[in-house]
């Protein structure tokens, strides 16, 4: 891992959208979600909370702030092969200095 020679941690998305409404409908490969106006498989916004764990890196997910929609939005901290403890401390650091978890409001349904 090249990259971690001259970084500490990478930052990147949890997933390609902020968190979108739960569709149980079909196969779950067949199920679609608005991404930049285009549509595409929700199974692809996995991909990059896959990619680390893919290749054996830790990573811990943290919130960054809402959608305009009121969905939560995150990103996660990876780190070296076992970097744990340096991923957590970041994500403390950021809970600390920029924003701590707090719920989206209930949807009235």
């Amino acid at each position: 891992m090249r990259f971690f020679e001259q970084h500490d941690l990478l930052i990147c998305p949890v997933a390609t959208t902020p968190a979108f409404k739960h569709n149980q409908q079909g196969e779950r490969w067949e199920r679609m979600i608005p991404v930049n106006g285009h549509t595409q498989p929700s199974t692809d916004a996995l991909f990059w909370a896959g990619y680390p764990a893919t290749v054996g890196l830790p990573a811990t997910a943290v919130p960054l702030g809402l959608s305009p929609d009121g969905l939560p939005i995150g990103a996660q901290i990876v780190g070296p092969l076992f970097g744990d403890p340096d991923c957590s401390r970041f994500a403390q650091w950021l809970e600390r200095e920029y924003r701590s978890f707090a719920p989206p409001p209930m949807a009235v349904v």
